[in-house]
């Protein structure tokens, strides 16, 4: 499973919920390092995201300056680099019970299809705008209105690649999931999640304690 959304969207905390959920084994030395405006950590490959900022300078763009229109994948040169890819990410076009996380996938997600040959599913995270573009303001200088922009672009390219098999999870309400109810609600949406990767759902217990370690994280 792939998890996206816009930068600053919550998809690193979203990940790391997903990851212990389905008990995943996280290899510390393959992962993106924790900084310091992010010290739980980024939950990203080091493969994966080196290869997606070499094609989103190869397409002239960047996380910060994404692509209004997306390219043909399917065509030369592109396809050429897709193909020579494969054998790289063969460990996840093999396998279904793995989640990786890149905020970029909102603008690569279908060259995938091409790299994998078979369609990964989706899990988007979702924050309201404003609360991006402040974020992304925080973090790198960058102006509200450009971070707005950023919002509506990644999220305008991946809702074209959603389907009925896809998850969506606002990030605000993993925060505030301190009712009963709401933690529920959401352990609930988790599961239907998990259940499409085949693996074994965890009790309502353990997605407390998950819940409580990585928000207080």
């Amino acid at each position: 499973m792939f998890v996206t959304g816009c930068q600053r969207s919550g998809t690193s905390l979203i990940t790391s919920i997903f990851k212990d959920l389905i008990n995943e084994k996280i290899d510390e030395s393959k992962l993106i390092n924790p900084q310091l405006d992010n010290p739980s950590g980024f939950f990203e490959s080091k493969k994966l995201v080196k290869f997606n900022e070499q094609l989103l300078e190869i397409i002239g763009s960047s996380c910060s300056s994404p692509p209004i229109t997306l390219p043909l994948w399917s065509k030369p040169p592109l396809i050429d680099i897709l193909i020579n890819a494969r054998k790289d990410f063969e460990d996840l076009a093999i396998s279904n019970n793995w989640i990786d996380k890149d905020p970029r996938l909102c603008i690569l997600y279908p060259a995938y299809f091409h790299i994998l040959l078979k369609r990964v599913p989706l899990l988007v995270c979702i924050r309201e705008p404003i609360k991006v573009a402040v974020s992304l303001y925080a973090r790198t200088g960058l102006s509200i209105n450009v971070g707005l922009s950023m919002w509506f672009i990644y999220n305008h390219h991946i809702s074209k690649s959603l389907t009925k098999d896809d998850s969506f999870y606002f990030y605000d309400e993993f925060l505030n999931a301190s009712e009963a109810s709401s933690e529920i609600h959401i352990y609930e949406q988790c599961c239907k999640t998990i259940e499409q990767m085949g693996t074994q759902l965890p009790s309502f217990e353990k997605f407390r304690e998950i819940l409580k370690k990585r928000i207080k994280a």
